[in-house]
């Protein structure tokens, strides 16, 4: 009996370890898309008007009139 309820907390635990480890990734996935991407490059909003060049934080939105 003990190795039977032995058994099932072993398989809730790698069931719980599976679901971990899909949120986790599900949230790396999230993490990376919010900030544009590649992380390792610049990120700039270019004034349309003026042609102002202003470097931005990767997760940051330009202006209206900035692309």
């Amino acid at each position: 009996m003990a190795e039977r309820l032995r058994r099932k907390a072993g398989a809730l635990g790698l069931l719980l370890l599976g679901a971990a480890m899909v949120f986790l990734g599900g949230a790396v996935v999230t993490m990376v898309s919010a900030h544009g991407g590649d992380l390792a490059l610049i990120h700039a909003c270019v004034n349309n008007s003026s042609g102002e060049i202003k470097i931005v934080p990767a997760n940051q939105t330009c202006n209206r009139n900035e692309t």
